[in-house]
């Protein structure tokens, strides 16, 4: 929405709330609100408007989906997380889960169970740095692993193979912060979130491609393969580059590069079961990149 400044007085300005915000939010006139200031955006936030979502759940030490109910839990945008249990080695085992959740901590643990707490909550306001550096940390993955790949540098890939816990974490903040709504972006929620998704996708793969050859133990690849990683990073490359900057004769750029490496893929025949492998998941990345590509329109 579009609001006009309005001057008031010699160095006042004013500017009206929408009225179905104000509603939304029970605000009337007298009503405080917070102004954050961000890079060159104001972000408001109703007094009101905070409510300090809480919930309570048990674990047993049986439970095969510990960590993801305690993600899920996170990405919802509860602060406050009761967890019972009935085996105290589960706690160890929530501390190292909370590894990859930015801002929550255990403020208080007793027999059988433990009160885990956002306590960070300034943090939130750096969505934007958060996500750029999810996008930087794959473009590293994408980059290295490919440098490493074509110099026989198997052992490397491990330090890349550990990247992938760090993008998780930036993962699930930005999911958080979608959810909770306190992010500003031209774009819808939706389509933030999804392309935060498809990111953590596409770390996952390289991931993959790095532990099928530490496993494998040797980075024999075709040219053809090298080829098509080196395309297929540079597109990547460019995603992000149009991201933050969406130019029209870049963006007619990108999608001739894409429309090339299609083209091109359709003579590449990989016989070697490691070509095979880094094809396919190749491949897959490919088809991330289109999807989340149109929404740079």
């Amino acid at each position: 929405m579009i609001r006009k400044i309005v001057a008031l007085g010699h160095n006042a300005h004013v500017v009206t709330l929408p009225a179905k915000w104000m509603k939304k939010n029970n605000l009337k006139k007298g009503d405080e609100l917070e102004i954050v200031e961000n890079k060159n955006n104001l972000l408001i936030f109703s007094q009101k408007k905070e409510v300090i979502k809480s919930i309570e759940f048990s674990i047993d030490s049986t439970n095969l989906f510990m960590e993801r109910l305690i993600f899920v839990r996170y990405t919802r945008g509860y602060d406050i997380i009761k967890i019972r249990y009935n085996d105290s080695g589960i706690l160890t085992k929530i501390e190292k889960i909370l590894e990859e959740l930015i801002g929550f901590e255990i403020i208080e643990q007793g027999e059988n169970y433990c009160i885990i707490k956002n306590v960070a909550k300034e943090i939130e306001v750096e969505f934007e740095n958060i996500l750029r550096r999810l996008f930087l940390i794959i473009l590293e993955q994408s980059e290295k692993s490919l440098e490493y790949l074509k110099a026989s540098q198997i052992d490397k890939l491990n330090n890349l193979v550990n990247l992938e816990r760090i993008s998780n974490k930036y993962v699930y903040f930005c999911e958080r912060i979608i959810n909770k709504q306190q992010f500003n972006s031209n774009l819808p929620n939706t389509e933030v979130y999804t392309i935060t998704w498809t990111l953590e996708q596409i770390s996952d793969i390289f991931t993959n491609i790095c532990n099928y050859f530490i496993q494998a133990k040797e980075s024999l690849i075709s040219e053809d393969i090298i080829n098509l990683y080196e395309s297929v990073n540079h597109l990547l490359t460019n995603y992000y580059e149009l991201f933050y900057n969406k130019e029209p004769k870049k963006l007619s750029v990108f999608r001739n590069q894409a429309n090339s490496i299609e083209k091109n893929n359709k003579n590449i025949q990989p016989k070697q079961k490691a070509d095979m492998f880094v094809f396919y998941n190749l491949n897959n990345i490919l088809n991330l990149i289109e999807h989340i590509s149109h929404y740079l329109i």
